[in-house]
């Protein structure tokens, strides 16, 4: 097990704020209603104890949208975790 004080944590992440102001604006845009953003659309997979989530948005009147991928699997063959 490693443990890491603040320091170290800091020595090695850096703040984007850029980044964090495109977020902020995301959210504002949300709140004005000029966001579309369609239902979550998931897909179990039960016989390998995991499951898929698509999400999409996009903000009126850019040129470009948004979309993530993302999949949870509860049992990972090769580590073979219990269920």
């Amino acid at each position: 097990m490693f443990l890491f004080n603040e320091d170290e944590i800091r020595g090695c992440v850096s703040l984007n704020h850029s980044a964090i102001e495109q977020v902020e604006e995301g959210f504002t845009q949300l709140g004005q209603g000029q966001v579309v953003l369609p239902p979550m659309m998931r897909i179990d997979i039960p016989e390998h104890h995991g499951e898929v989530d698509v999400k999409t948005a996009y903000i009126k009147g850019l040129d470009t949208f948004a979309i993530k991928v993302s999949s949870g699997f509860l049992r990972i063959r090769h580590l073979d975790y219990p269920v």
